[in-house]
């Protein structure tokens, strides 16, 4: 078997061969585009199938390729078209070649796990599976090998916030400027290239190299077909060029392809993916590395200028919070959100800033509830995506570890509810916290990341502070667009917070996708889930028609959701009562609501239907009721009325009914609720407190319970007794009724 330097080399010389650049077009067209089907759609299981494809190249394989190419032979563009026998042949040795490079990454991880199964019990590989994965090659492979966590569209949009405060400098040294980058801009810079090169790829005939590549006289007759001709005369090409330029492979940048000698080095093509060609010529081979260098690259040319880099990042840090701020207010209403709070103690009597206690970049407090936001800007460096893992331990420390011990610390200061607010040395009020969730929420992208989580987080416990979250920009723009309501958005964040460790997946699109499609985080049918390539396709393809304005089908995509298909239910009435989460109430019920399953709802929505029924055969009924336990910790008490003002001595009664069944059910939470019968909500009250043996409702039990007579089975017959001394207690306990309710 080939070492991995061998087949670094092998691959070397495979690309140095006359004509390869032709072939590794090929490959990339055939395994990165997908075409529509014979009527002329895309649909999520021709795209899922695509994505689940692990033989195709992923984008650091096709980097890596091209990257060789230009390191063996700098005039590639000129190589002629290869017959077609020499073409497969390339083909069959690249895929062989980085085949075998990916078994060499997955095989020391395989063997480790495989002599753990036999070493140990299997209930116990959970508590050493750190020892089983992490490894150089485990982690190597896991962040080579990881998906897309960003979408193209979403690096354009992002990059462009990103850097409008460095506008002036990336104006004065690269000739060209950010709000040209506008994704809303109909000929912004990506929106040129993008459709400029769907238009050249979407043909019957064969893709050639010259599909990729870009001119200035090209660039002009695009816009002058899609705008006219006075749009063709405006239009700046020449800062258009600059920008190209500007990440473009040039003869000073090709000395730096000397040093690719391995596959983790730093590859120059993913921060300049444009190769210049002379004559106001471009090539470009993958739009995707395109974007993500427009938002990751711009930052090194900082670090490069002493005089602006110190500027540079406190810019970063700023877009971070802004960003995240400006997210989370729309979320939850600016009301609920604060940015740059100073928590001092309050027994000093002066607050200055050696007393602070805590500083928190984003607050935002939902009805007692903390999520308590850490923002970084920092990045997995070059040596941690080695799979050095003490380099990734220190980036991971340095970063999301900080972000998180930080936020915790400042969550126990929430919860003591003694300390002194402020922003801007200005004094603030903030709403008793009784519930916090640390969050760390990140600028860059972390490949791997769910792994990292895993096996490198090191938690604090407190029964009143929840698992961490750590969240990317990105994710955060993708839950801004999908979760529609405050309600979904934190329900999101509280079934993330507690399944976090049960879920393994290539990135937190995966997580998302799965939760919008099956509300899968609330699911309880396996200790843990592993979370395959394709699984976002409805997802992917969704989003892309919202942000590319791409129309796949004949009809619009509709929005991944499966709480959608009750939209015309009784539930769904309950769903948006609840959405505004304006009430403490509709926080802890509505949380709960959102765990429903398939066959809770139906249930619920039966019962209503179930009642409007007998209220047509008996009009002369004001109301009936039913109770629903759910689970051993919650249950509901619903009253259908049907007059249209509902009085305090009714609320009441519903009241006692709720606390009751609570009390029966030896439940912590319960919720009475008044609905009309078309299910909308007329009055709601949450009893919400860990149960506890009391007297009063006791007794109260005990009276209704030997009142009963529980109907019985006897003969295929319904009789009804009374309840003997040793018969089970009615509630279900498990107890005999002397040492139950009868007590």
């Amino acid at each position: 078997m080939l070492i991995e330097k061998e087949i670094f080399n092998l691959l070397s010389d495979l690309c140095a061969k006359p004509g390869f650049i032709h072939a590794l077009v090929d490959m990339h067209f055939s395994d990165n585009y997908f075409k529509a089907d014979e009527k002329n759609n895309f649909t999520v299981s021709q795209v899922a199938k695509h994505e689940a494809d692990r033989s195709k190249l992923n984008r650091n394989e096709v980097n890596t390729l091209l990257a060789l190419v230009i390191k063996n032979n700098k005039k590639f563009i000129m190589d002629k078209l290869p017959n077609e026998d020499v073409l497969i042949e390339y083909k069959i040795q690249a895929y062989r070649l980085l085949e075998q490079f990916h078994n060499i990454l997955t095989e020391g991880s395989r063997n480790n796990f495989i002599e753990s199964l036999f070493s140990v019990k299997l209930n116990e590989i959970k508590s050493i599976e750190k020892d089983i994965f992490i490894n150089k090659d485990f982690l190597r492979e896991a962040i080579f090998y990881s998906g897309d966590g960003v979408y193209d569209f979403q690096y354009q949009w992002l990059g462009f916030y990103k850097y409008r405060h460095d506008n002036n400098w990336i104006s004065e040294n690269k000739g060209f400027s950010v709000d040209w980058l506008n994704p809303r801009l109909p000929i912004s810079f990506f929106n040129i290239i993008f459709h400029l090169h769907h238009q050249k790829t979407d043909k019957l005939k064969p893709i050639s190299i010259n599909d990729f590549i870009y001119s200035k006289y090209e660039i002009i007759n695009f816009i002058t077909e899609l705008f006219g001709d006075d749009a063709g005369r405006c239009f700046p090409v020449d800062v258009m060029l600059n920008f190209m330029t500007s990440f473009s492979i040039d003869d000073n940048l090709m000395t730096r392809f000397e040093k690719f000698n391995e596959f983790d080095d730093f590859n120059p093509i993913v921060a300049f993916p444009f190769i210049k060609l002379g004559d106001e010529k471009y090539f470009l081979l993958d739009i995707y590395t395109l974007a993500q260098a427009f938002y990751e690259t711009p930052f090194f040319w900082f670090l490069e200028d002493k005089e602006y880099k110190n500027t540079a990042s406190d810019n970063r840090g700023q877009f971070t919070e802004e960003f995240t701020y400006q997210i989370l207010c729309h979320a939850f209403g600016k009301e609920n959100v604060w940015i740059n709070v100073d928590l001092y103690p309050k027994s000093n009597q002066i607050q200055s800033q050696k007393d602070k206690a805590g500083e928190i970049d984003i607050l935002v407090n939902i009805q007692g509830t903390a999520l308590v936001f850490q923002a970084k800007s920092k990045k997995l460096t070059l040596d941690a995506r080695k799979g050095n893992i003490s380099k990734i331990n220190s980036d991971f420390a340095s970063s999301i570890q900080a972000a998180y011990n930080q936020s915790f610390e400042c969550s126990r200061i929430l919860l003591s509810n003694n300390y002194i607010a402020k922003i801007d040395g200005i004094e603030i009020a903030i709403p008793e916290v009784n519930y916090c969730i640390p969050i760390c929420v990140l600028s860059e992208h972390f490949p791997a990341l769910t792994a990292q989580i895993r096996w490198f987080l090191k938690e604090n416990t407190d029964l009143c502070i929840a698992q961490a979250l750590v969240l990317d920009v990105f994710l955060l723009q993708l839950m801004q667009v999908t979760l529609k309501t405050p309600l979904e958005f934190l329900h999101f964040i509280f079934s993330l917070s507690k399944v976090r460790q049960n879920f393994l997946s290539n990135t937190q699109i995966d997580l998302l996708s799965q939760h919008l499609i099956r509300n899968i985080l609330c699911s309880n049918e396996a200790d843990m889930y592993m979370l395959d390539n394709g699984v976002s396709a409805q997802l992917d393809l969704y989003l892309t028609q919202e942000f590319r304005g791409i129309k796949f089908n004949k009809n619009d995509m509709e929005l991944p959701s499966c709480w959608l298909k009750y939209q015309n239910t009784y539930w769904y009435k309950l769903f948006e009562f609840c959405s505004s989460l304006d009430t403490s109430d509709k926080v802890s019920f509505g949380l709960e609501l959102m765990r429903f399953s398939e066959e809770d709802i139906e249930s619920y929505n039966n019962l209503i239907n179930k009642i409007n029924s007998n209220f047509i055969l008996d009009r002369s009924r004001k109301f009936s009721d039913f109770h629903i336990s759910f689970n051993t910790n919650f249950g509901i008490t619903v009253y259908v009325y049907q007059d249209v003002i509902v009085d305090k001595i009714f609320k009441n009664q519903v009241v006692e009914h709720a606390k009751l069944s609570k009390y029966r059910a030896k439940a912590d939470l319960w919720a009475g609720l008044i609905v009309s019968t078309t299910g909308s909500v007329k009055y709601i009250k949450v009893v919400n407190n860990k149960w506890e043996f009391n007297n009063e409702l006791q007794t109260k039990i005990q009276k209704l319970v030997s009142k009963s007579k529980p109907k019985i089975l006897v003969n295929k017959k319904i009789i009804a007794r009374k309840i003997g001394r040793n018969d089970p207690c009615p509630c279900n306990s498990g107890k005999k009724y002397k040492k139950c309710c009868l007590r």
